[in-house]
């Protein structure tokens, strides 16, 4: 191994044979391969330099002592049996904590109780070398050494932490296998979330570079292990291939990626790969609550994928929800989660058919076919608000009954209002009528430079001021929904509990859409921006910082002809006046829909 001038991390076995230690907690496979039993890492506080000043070699020489003194009365107490009473023991009971209380002063570490408390602190002039009568009395013995722990050992369970609401992903966690890329994906995943929080604004260009070297090695394993996966038999319908997909797609959207990768960014290509795997699986899990429970969270972020980059939901997409409404049953006392999931889903599904036909002609520039195609595409958008709007007042009606039927009135009608009117879902279907409605009126002005459209000019320019009421709705909506939304992620929250994660990050798109899209008022744009800052530098979502279209780095755009840009001049101006709230629209229009 090379002389790095560092104190090396393997453990000692590996350092001695002068070979490369994987650093794998509590014991280096590396050792296991050679049939030999790991002895351990060194400490990590010997691996740190310090000054070597008289004072500081002399308390680490009094250090060392007070360990060996500890050592060796521990081994003369195991080989004499018949010495074991009870003023030996209170003689060893009152070494460790000196010793730990030693350390502490050169650390500056808190020393960790058996019984994992923290004992009484004690001022300078103890010195460290005796201990009080109160602590030894107490009888709690003392750590004499700080245990450490790789980080890699708490990132599975601070995943799951994160998404403590989808059981799916905890199932697949407690069956899969220890050191698969499931694993893997969670260290990427966690890595960067601590790195986030930890450290907002600023890092060290060593600790950098370490943390990129860290991520590189962990997502190349990742990947090529689910490759060979997927290239066996049978390997797609693996629930944790599924589920590490899914990670890394979220992965993305942490590290802020969407939008500053150029053509095709790293996100589109996890959900692309979400949609091979949901294609390969087919509908037959979806039969079962189970297979249900794992399909939802990865075909949301396909759906998601059709509605940023304008294009039509997959063609399976009609034959997986007719399975999912078929087997789909609501349980007796509770809401409809799984089902205002599935209007939401249709109601996307229909929106991204319509405006991927309505980009096409935008960017084409396509007057004929815009005007042939004008009422149907109105009338298709206009169909699934109606039907999405049926389903709302059954599932309110329904709630209503929950009301009345339920004695007590309690937890049933509270979790069937929770389940049913989900903040998450309805900002999502709120993105998609903002962006199909900002879309539908662009289109109305290009068809009004369009002579020989059938669409009279009166009704087109009141078809644009009609949708741009549906965008102004909507996005009063997601604003409104802020508040419920946002009161979880006070900072003291944020550093408590990391479950506040999983709400920012399905705030995000929503929120983009109504800072970014011309047809909102700037009252709205005002709150989304501050709110995405707030996501972004507080609770660590880098994704929430990404500019809309406009920066160098936000993404490529798609210009549009000038006559989708506004609508056509007349002489009446009640007509052609916009709302107020209307912002001139930008030059291009962003691929991504930002």
């Amino acid at each position: 191994m090379p002389n790095t001038g560092r104190p090396s991390q393997d453990c000692h076995l590996c350092r001695q044979r002068r070979v490369k230690c994987d650093l794998a907690r509590p014991a280096c496979q590396r050792c296991a391969k050679y049939g030999a039993v790991c002895p351990g890492y060194r400490d990590q506080q010997a691996l740190v330099f310090r000054n070597a000043d008289p004072s500081t070699l002399q308390r680490r020489r009094k250090r060392k002592a007070g360990e060996g003194a500890v050592a060796s009365a521990i081994t003369a107490a195991s080989r004499d049996h018949n010495s074991s009473s009870s003023s030996s023991s209170s003689s060893l009971s009152l070494s460790a904590p000196a010793v730990a209380a030693s350390e502490d002063n050169e650390t500056n570490e808190v020393p960790v109780t058996s019984s994992g408390t923290v004992p009484a602190a004690r001022g300078p002039e103890d010195g460290g070398g005796s201990s009080s009568s109160s602590s030894g009395g107490g009888g709690a013995m003392v750590l004499g050494r700080h245990v450490t722990e790789h980080w890699t050992a708490q990132s599975v369970p601070l995943l799951l932490d994160v998404y403590s609401t989808l059981d799916f992903l905890r199932a697949v966690y407690a069956t899969g296998s220890r050191g698969g890329p499931l694993l893997w994906s969670a260290h990427i995943f966690t890595r960067t979330y601590i790195m986030n929080v930890r450290y907002p604004t600023h890092v060290a260009d060593g600790l950098r570079g370490q943390t990129q070297r860290e991520l590189g090695m962990y997502m190349g394993k990742t990947l090529r292990a689910v490759n060979r996966a997927l290239g066996a038999p049978g390997g797609a319908a693996r629930d944790d291939i599924l589920a590490t997909v899914w990670v890394l797609a979220n992965y993305e959207v942490l590290a802020g990626t969407i939008g500053r990768q150029q053509p095709v960014n790293t996100w589109q290509l996890h959900a692309r790969g979400l949609y091979a795997i949901l294609q390969a699986r087919g509908a037959a899990p979806l039969r079962t609550s189970a297979g249900r429970a794992a399909f939802w969270p990865a075909f949301n972020i396909v759906q998601l994928q059709a509605l940023i980059v304008n294009a039509a939901c997959p063609a399976e997409t009609d034959a997986w929800l007719a399975v999912c409404e078929r087997h789909h049953h609501r349980p007796e006392g509770g809401g409809g989660g799984e089902a205002l999931t599935l209007r939401i889903a249709q109601y996307v599904a229909s929106v991204c058919a319509v405006q991927s036909r309505v980009m096409r002609h935008l960017r084409a520039a396509d007057f004929r076919g815009a005007s042939a195609d004008y009422l149907p595409l109105r009338q298709a958008l206009l169909d699934a608000d109606a039907a999405f709007a049926e389903h709302d007042d059954d599932a309110r009606t329904y709630i209503s009954d929950e009301d009345v039927n339920n004695e007590d009135g309690g937890g049933d009608r509270r979790r069937a209002a929770e389940m049913t009117m989900d903040v998450y879902m309805h900002n999502v279907r709120r993105a998609a009528v903002i962006k199909s409605h900002h879309q539908m009126q662009m289109l109305c002005n290009l068809l009004t430079h369009h002579a020989p459209c059938p669409v009279p000019l009166a009704t087109l320019l009141a078809h644009r001021r009609q949708a741009l009421h549906r965008v102004n709705e909507s996005a009063q909506a997601v604003v409104d929904s802020l508040p419920a939304a946002m009161a979880p992620l006070a900072r003291a929250t944020v550093l408590r509990s990391p479950q506040v994660l999983f709400d920012a990050m399905r705030l995000v798109f929503p929120l983009f859409l109504v800072a970014h899209v011309p047809s909102t008022r700037q009252e709205h744009k005002d709150v989304a921006l501050r709110a995405l800052a707030f996501i972004g530098r507080e609770v660590g979502i880098r994704q929430a910082l990404v500019g809309g279209g406009s920066g160098d780095d936000d993404g490529p755009t798609v210009p549009l002809p000038r006559e989708a840009r506004a609508p056509l001049a007349t002489d009446d101006d009640d007509l052609l006046a916009d709302p107020p709230w209307v912002s001139p629209p930008p030059r291009d229009y962003s691929l991504l829909g930002f």
